[in-house]
């Protein structure tokens, strides 16, 4: 961090900063996620010299703030030609989907058990996405899931992949993901979270040496052998080798299929609807404990 530098508004790692954070030379805020907030930094000057600071993080709340009706004309008329098909419901959920953790999420467990579903893989992966509104049941009634809703839960829209891997690539792929999201050393830090997954149960900690932090993985029920092959899915990443699922190489016996992740889901929504994804350990950290929202360590992070 450069002693030249007096404030870092911050925005990647959206979480929910309510008070400025004092680093070493400069001050950094963080405005939350899904446009729910809005940073506020005021700076208090006398004869041009900085003399004090104020930082407030505003929740967007509509009743608070209204629309701007103008604007909201506007947005109306650039989203009419697509409304039809985006708000079409594909889906129900009976239980909150939501991606707020760092480590599993509802909403990723319903989309890699969707993608395991379909492929019949020992295991789907998923990137360790941080964006997605949350969708939540009201009145104890199952809330529906649009279109629109898949594409904020998934942006990116591509092929799926399938290939096999040994035990021995699981383990070294999962460290090395668990160093890029909480290596101590924060210039080692890759960025996003843990990366979500289906069909296996990991126990780790996040506070091990790089390449020592799986502690346990379990898959099918049993203990995953180093020298076995196993069954992955994952989407295509446009540029990645052929042999490439989700940042593992030298995946053996690859196929491309000639659906997309939006299509699995919608037909796993549309054949399993009301679906229930829930919190199930399937990544679990003691030292981060079930709701983990920072890959920071003793940042005592609250949600609110």
């Amino acid at each position: 961090m450069s002693k030249d530098v007096d404030y870092i508004l911050g925005n990647d790692t959206h979480e929910r900063v309510r008070e400025l954070i004092q680093g070493e030379y400069a001050k950094v805020s963080e405005p939350g996620a899904f446009g729910s907030f809005v940073g506020k930094l005021t700076l208090h000057f006398v004869d041009g010299k900085l003399v004090g600071d104020e930082y407030e993080l505003m929740d967007v709340d509509p009743d608070v703030y209204p629309a701007d009706p103008e604007l909201q004309q506007l947005v109306d008329k650039a989203k009419e030609p697509y409304e039809e098909h985006l708000e079409t419901v594909v889906g129900y959920t009976a239980t909150p989907i939501y991606r707020y953790l760092t480590v599993e999420n509802p909403m990723d467990n319903m989309i890699t058990d969707a993608a395991r579903w379909k492929t019949g893989a020992d295991i789907s992966i998923s990137n360790g996405f941080r964006f997605g509104n949350p969708i939540v049941p009201e009145n104890g009634k199952p809330a529906p899931i649009t279109r629109a809703n898949l594409w904020n839960l998934l942006p990116v829209n591509e092929k799926v992949k399938t290939g096999k891997v040994t035990g021995q690539q699981v383990k070294d792929w999962l460290e090395r993901e668990m160093h890029n999201a909480f290596a101590q050393v924060p210039t080692e830090r890759f960025g996003g979270w843990l990366v979500r997954f289906s069909g296996m149960e990991v126990d780790f900690n996040s506070q091990g040496n790089k390449g020592e932090r799986v502690q346990s993985i379990t898959i099918k029920g049993e203990e995953m052998q180093m020298d076995e092959y196993y069954t992955i899915s994952a989407c295509v990443r446009p540029g990645d080798p052929i042999d490439n699922l989700c940042r593992i190489p030298d995946v053996e016996d690859v196929e491309v299929k000639d659906y997309t992740i939006h299509d699995v889901v919608e037909e796993y929504l549309q054949k399993n609807s009301p679906v229930s994804p829930i919190l199930e350990g399937r990544a679990y950290c003691e030292y981060l404990g079930e709701y983990s929202f920072s890959t920071v360590p003793e940042t005592n992070y609250k949600f609110q």
